[in-house]
């Protein structure tokens, strides 16, 4: 497919079921022909090093689909920050994160907001720690697609708005 095509269900099920190695190699600049799976998982290697992740480097001839959601989360994260982007939005980036994976994954995102602008979407700001972060930070409270409310992130400013009204449910149909 091409850049300019949308994402399909067969280019969804096509990463899913994608060795990690071979994600992360997809990411990477390519001069050339096509890198060889060895280079392709040395270049993984390299990337889950640099990253601080050694021990993922065991599991990159496993499928996507098949790593734990913090193993995920880290190659994506990991495949996405690799084309430089100057924006990296991320939706619910902690989703399926246990406690003990957690603290590091949040350093992998502080790091990544040190070197790019970072949009992150999460329904829980609890488990992150946005004041304490290298670059300023702002919390956007969000319904129906309309900013609410806006705050700098700060300790005491990250405190949820009250729950959204109800939404009144319709009468059955006759």
């Amino acid at each position: 497919t091409g850049s300019d095509d949308p994402v399909t269900p067969i280019l969804d099920a096509r990463l899913a079921l994608m060795p990690a190695a071979e994600y992360l190699a997809s990411s990477l600049p390519v001069r050339g022909s096509a890198p060889s799976s060895a280079s392709a998982e040395r270049a993984a290697l390299a990337m889950l090093e640099q990253a601080g992740w050694p021990e993922l480097g065991a599991r990159l001839q496993v499928p996507m689909c098949d790593l734990e959601p913090y193993e995920r989360r880290v190659v994506e994260l990991l495949g996405t920050a690799a084309t430089a982007p100057a924006l990296l939005i991320l939706d619910e980036p902690l989703a399926g994160v246990g406690a003990d994976e957690l603290p590091r994954l949040l350093l992998l995102l502080r790091h990544q907001a040190a070197q790019r602008a970072l949009l992150l979407l999460v329904h829980d700001a609890g488990p992150l720690p946005l004041y304490d972060w290298p670059v300023p930070a702002r919390v956007m409270w969000l319904h129906d697609g309309r900013v609410q409310d806006s705050a700098p992130a700060v300790p005491d400013a990250i405190e949820p708005l009250p729950a959204s009204p109800a939404v009144p449910t319709p009468p059955p149909a006759p």
